[in-house]
């Protein structure tokens, strides 16, 4: 294996680790009555959407909880994933 895969895959595996660690989460959603706790420079990363609600005076920046009523937590999960 070269270095440079070698090095990929570390920081995956570091990646990965990293955004399970709940005590680095800084953003909950919660879809109906369940939450998933996340990064909030993941959810920059994967929507403009969340962008938005991060980056300006709403209340999601505020509060740091973003309410998802119409999908499962499950689907959220893929979505940022």
């Amino acid at each position: 294996m070269d270095a440079e895969v070698a090095c990929k895959e570390a920081f995956f595996r570091d990646f990965t680790n990293f955004r399970r660690k709940s005590d680095t989460c800084d953003v909950a959603i919660i879809c109906n009555d369940k939450t998933l706790l996340t990064h909030s420079f993941i959810l920059r990363m994967r929507s403009d959407v969340f962008a938005a609600m991060l980056d300006s005076d709403m209340q999601e920046k505020k509060s740091r909880q973003i309410r998802v009523a119409d999908v499962k937590l499950e689907t959220m999960v893929v979505l940022i994933a």
